[in-house]
């Protein structure tokens, strides 16, 4: 078995010329790599029963996948696209504050960061066979000395929990809005 934040698709590259070595991380090595720098964050990797394609082309439509698996995702718009690189605006239908996100999205990798910096957001998909494997990442990213924002973890950790259940039911929405997509490719 692979340490954690290793696998298949992770390797080091030397080139010639290269004074150091380069390493390279797979999508779901890279998102556990930041969960790991960020303490308030959840990770949750899942096994989705339908191939990449299908999973990544339905949520890089993130204007149309997000609101529909995420409930504290009422609208998601996207303002601004530059290649790989996203503004988007989302409204929460609960707290009906608006945030802007800057979002980095490739073929199997997203990471979105508020503007305010407080919250983060990632999602990495990798093909597993004929199905796909997907990771979905959030935490509390509260700016400031390291010294503040060891406080507000403490303060935030009760949040944790909900926050962890909040990441599970965004990662169930996907697979039942993906399954409703494909239902000949539905398990069992």
């Amino acid at each position: 078995m692979s340490p954690a934040g290793t696998g298949p698709d992770d390797h080091v590259v030397t080139a010639p010329g290269d004074a150091w070595p380069r390493a390279e991380l797979s999508p779901i090595a890279r998102l556990r790599t930041l969960a790991g720098a960020l303490p308030s964050s959840v990770l949750v990797e899942r096994t989705i029963p339908d191939d990449f394609d299908a999973v990544w082309g339905y949520f890089s439509d993130m204007e149309q996948s997000l609101p529909s698996f995420d409930q504290a995702v009422g609208r998601f718009t996207i303002t601004e696209r530059t290649g790989t690189r996203l503004v988007a605006r989302t409204r929460s239908p609960r707290l009906r504050i608006p945030f802007t996100f800057d979002v980095d999205l490739e073929p199997g990798w997203c990471w979105m960061t508020a503007r305010s910096r407080v919250y983060a957001v990632g999602f990495a998909a990798e093909r597993v066979g004929d199905q796909t494997r997907f990771a979905h990442l959030e935490a509390y990213t509260p700016p400031g000395p390291s010294w503040v924002r060891t406080i507000l973890h403490r303060m935030l950790r009760h949040r944790h929990r909900a926050l962890d259940h909040h990441v599970r039911a965004d990662i169930d929405g996907l697979e039942r809005a993906i399954i409703r997509l494909a239902p000949d490719r539905a398990p069992g």
